[in-house]
């Protein structure tokens, strides 16, 4: 996942834990609702 200069990798899982998300979120510097927004 990228964000400009900014990224971090995401597991190809069918599950996440909910931690690991957050954090992945998180690390590519943006909000939980700009990633649910991106994924629509």
């Amino acid at each position: 996942m990228r964000r400009g200069d900014k990224g971090c990798v995401v597991p190809r899982h069918k599950e996440l834990a909910i931690g690991t998300l957050r954090s992945a979120i998180r690390q590519a510097g943006i909000t939980v609702e700009e990633f649910v927004e991106a994924g629509q």
